[in-house]
């Protein structure tokens, strides 16, 4: 890979933080992915964002009587407009969908629950290995809310999470500057998102991102040579951001 699509690369670097995801997934969890349309638009395009969510969970709510729902969340999914979702099973099978919504600041999670016709949706916080929010029902007939619940989770095991650092060039670069990287991933959220040449801009992040890691890996001096420029675009990027 030339100089040129590598520094082409790092311009990219703008939205930095997004990750190419492992798109290994059974056809029972496609299933799942066609059901997206009931969590939030503003779906994290950052895979980072959803490392709470895996492992194994036990959320309890109740509707006339207890129930404690055994979920699994360890499949991580990414859509080509670079929405992330973690997909995953309950205990008895039915398919799970998960993710973060970046305008509401608060995880989502989808259960199908084929053979009632109905879905449970989750709203929730995370605070170490507890959650906290939200149950609605819904009829998948119509969409209608049949119940809203609060409810509580608990992560009973945790599950490795997949290594989507080495396919990320802004988090390869930043690994030692958090602050850095929620800069540029704020940038990508609020200001390239909102236009069609950002989006573009986003989606060529996609493509080439594993390709720079590679290249970056194997050249430290351009690596390093990298990562002062996007620290010197820092107060830029702040000034484009917060102006």
């Amino acid at each position: 890979m030339g100089r040129k699509a590598v520094i082409f690369g790092i311009t990219l670097l703008f939205f930095g933080g997004v990750a190419q995801a492992d798109n290994k997934f059974t056809a029972r969890q496609q299933k799942a992915v066609t059901e997206k349309h009931f969590l939030p638009a503003s779906a994290t395009r950052d895979p980072s964002d959803l490392d709470p969510l895996y492992g194994v969970w036990e959320f309890t709510y109740t509707i006339e009587t207890t129930y404690k729902e055994k979920y699994t969340l360890v499949t991580l999914w990414q859509e080509e407009d670079g929405s992330c979702y973690v997909l995953g099973e309950a205990e008895n099978g039915d398919l799970l969908l998960a993710t973060y919504d970046t305008h509401d600041h608060e995880y989502n999670l989808l259960h199908r629950q084929p053979d009632v016709l109905d879905f449970l949706f989750y709203v929730f916080n995370i605070t170490g290995d507890t959650a906290t929010g939200t149950l609605y029902v819904f009829s998948r007939e119509g969409g209608n809310s049949l119940a809203d619940v609060t409810f509580t989770g608990k992560k009973i095991q945790d599950i490795d999470q997949p290594d989507t650092s080495k396919k990320c060039p802004a988090s390869l670069l930043l690994i030692d500057d958090q602050e850095a990287l929620d800069l540029l991933r704020e940038f990508r959220d609020k200001k390239l998102m909102k236009t069609e040449m950002g989006q573009i801009l986003v989606k060529l992040y996609y493509k080439y991102a594993p390709a720079i890691c590679k290249t970056l890996e194997n050249k430290p001096q351009l690596k390093e040579k990298c990562k002062k420029t996007l620290r010197l675009l820092k107060p830029v990027i702040e000034i484009m951001l917060f102006k």
